[in-house]
């Protein structure tokens, strides 16, 4: 409105709505610096991002806790974790399976921080963002393992709680989100930390750590 291109995150949110062809019509406009600035990131971040993926480790890390205490709602997320690594499709069918669950307000009412609904994909899994990382064969798949398998933990241990609870009050629904996302290493971070993430932060995964205090 004040004849700015809107912020990168705020771009992903629009691309969201209108299509990634409309985020990148967007993208493609900012300055020339920017554009430097980002490709320099990118560049020094791919040692960082190399170091989260290529493995299915993502149940003994952050899905460590909810999956010991969910054994079977564990045991169906690794299957999903891995359709979805083979799978881009198939990932599509978990955020799908979420926005479309009947307990899809209940969620939201809960405060679960689902990968696939953060602001940016790379923030949600705490990962060192780097675009040239993402172009190395199977580092795209191991980051659509471990978001399905997150996501449909969480998905399938809220269902659990949602059907033997159904009567809570919104804040208890809230309680128990708070409970599950620090559960699932999903901490609550300063802002000023958040607004490193995106760029050259000191931080690894500080929102696993934040959650393990």
């Amino acid at each position: 409105l004040a004849g700015e291109l809107p912020q990168k995150g705020e771009i992903i949110k629009l691309g969201k709505v209108f299509g990634d062809d409309f985020a990148a019509a967007l993208l493609s406009k900012r300055a020339g610096g920017v554009k430097a600035w980002e490709a320099f990131k990118d560049a020094v971040n791919i040692p960082r991002t190399l170091v989260t993926v290529w493995d299915a480790s993502m149940p003994l890390r952050q899905g460590l806790i909810p999956g010991l205490a969910h054994p079977r709602a564990a045991a169906e997320a690794t299957v999903t974790m891995a359709k979805a690594m083979a799978s881009p499709k198939y990932a599509k069918l978990v955020v799908e399976g979420i926005d479309k669950s009947p307990n899809a307000a209940i969620y939201s009412k809960m405060g679960i921080k689902f990968i696939s609904k953060a602001e940016d994909f790379a923030e949600g899994l705490e990962l060192m963002p780097s675009k040239y990382a993402g172009k190395i064969p199977g580092v795209a798949g191991s980051q659509r393992g471990a978001a399905a398998y997150m996501d449909k933990l969480f998905q399938n241990v809220a269902d659990g709680f949602i059907a033997a609870h159904p009567k809570l009050t919104d804040d208890e629904l809230k309680a128990f989100g708070t409970l599950l996302n620090l559960a699932g290493g999903r901490g609550y971070l300063p802002q000023f930390i958040k607004r490193l993430h995106g760029g050259l932060s000191p931080f690894f995964a500080p929102a696993y750590a934040v959650s393990r205090i």
